[in-house]
């Protein structure tokens, strides 16, 4: 079971902190906030009654470079590290190891578990002792204890595995329900003063993800616009008086000539939000400070994220679409650069 997000209170969260150890007290790093995250996941889900999954990312580095047929894990994956939550939650091991997305991957490729880059249903009763059921339309579905449900949402072009469903809602593996209380602590005990911590919009959210930018929706397409919007909202812009985010802003800049397509007109940022556009520069290596905004572009050149800072040649990111905290700079492709006037 979960707790519900309306019922936690900063009174639950100092309760929790309280228990940590103290140099998790103190510390106000992704590395600590992450601690937290993981420690609410044991006081916060009943996983007994539950049999919760781990949660596994498809970009993760550890495997998301991982070929499926032509296409990588990060790339294709949903499906695929959906099914390894599931079997890891039900307590499946490949070789005497937990299920997860690189050895299940590799299991899939050694045992015609893919059709090119399609999963092969099939494969999970020899392997697994699954039976599959087939594919049922539209969004009523039964979720129980005896049966694995794995939907397909986004406009049919993502996969997700279904933990409980209450009335005609699904939850989904932890990071829906739980990133209510990571984004929570950040703004507790991040020190946004020295850090301009943004808020973390996420562009698939249902108050914004299905809004048109041109012919695409935020969703599909919008992780330019939610990481301006982040870097913005980290400013103390507003919009018509409240703080900016991907739907106020994906809306203003539809009115005030910001979009050519798809695609962000930098050039805007100046007379709205008075920002110089610096242009963009190449390769891995580019300097991160407060007098400027940095987005760098990353997944071979498929996907933006807002940088709040960089140690060596680490960037800390702020990612819209992936719970991925930071970035090296062999993983950038290029970077676009705006000052703060």
């Amino acid at each position: 079971a979960l707790l519900v997000c309306s019922a936690f209170t900063l009174t639950d969260v100092q309760e929790v902190e309280a228990e940590l150890p103290t140099e998790f007290q103190v510390e106000t790093t992704e590395s600590a906030l992450q601690y937290y995250y993981d420690f609410l996941k044991g006081v916060f889900l009943d996983k007994s009654s539950l049999a919760y999954p781990p949660v596994y990312r498809q970009c993760d580095k550890r495997w998301g470079s991982d070929y499926m047929g032509d296409k990588t894990i990060c790339q294709v994956g949903c499906l695929m590290s959906s099914m390894s939550m599931a079997l890891a939650g039900l307590g499946r091991t490949i070789n005497g190891e937990t299920v997860n997305p690189g050895n299940f991957n590799q299991w899939l490729r050694e045992n015609d578990g893919y059709n090119g880059n399609l999963f092969r249903w099939s494969r999970m009763h020899a392997g697994f002792n699954l039976k599959y059921l087939g594919k049922k339309e539209g969004g009523d579905h039964d979720v129980d204890k005896d049966h694995l449900t794995i939907i397909n949402v986004h406009d049919g072009s993502h996969w997700v595995y279904v933990v409980s469903k209450s009335g005609n809602t699904y939850v989904e593996t932890t990071e829906s329900a739980l990133q209510y209380y990571y984004d929570f602590l950040k703004g507790v005990f991040l020190d946004k003063s020295s850090l301009a911590y943004p808020p973390v919009y996420r562009q698939c959210d249902k108050r914004w993800g299905s809004d048109y930018m041109g012919d695409k929706t935020i969703c599909q397409v919008g992780c330019l616009m939610s990481s301006m919007s982040m870097a913005l909202a980290g400013l103390g812009r507003t919009i018509n008086g409240e703080t900016v985010n991907p739907g106020n802003f994906n809306q203003w800049l539809r009115e005030n000539d910001g979009y050519n397509g798809n695609l962000f007109r930098w050039s805007r940022m100046h007379a709205g939000f008075n920002l110089k556009y610096l242009g963009k520069k190449e390769g891995g290596d580019h300097d991160v400070d407060k007098d400027h905004l940095t987005i760098i572009n990353v997944h071979d050149g498929s996907h933006w994220v807002y940088v709040v800072s960089k140690s060596g040649n680490t960037y800390e990111v702020v990612d819209s679409a992936f719970p991925t905290s930071t970035y090296e700079s062999s993983e950038v492709v290029r970077a676009a650069t705006l000052q703060i006037l």
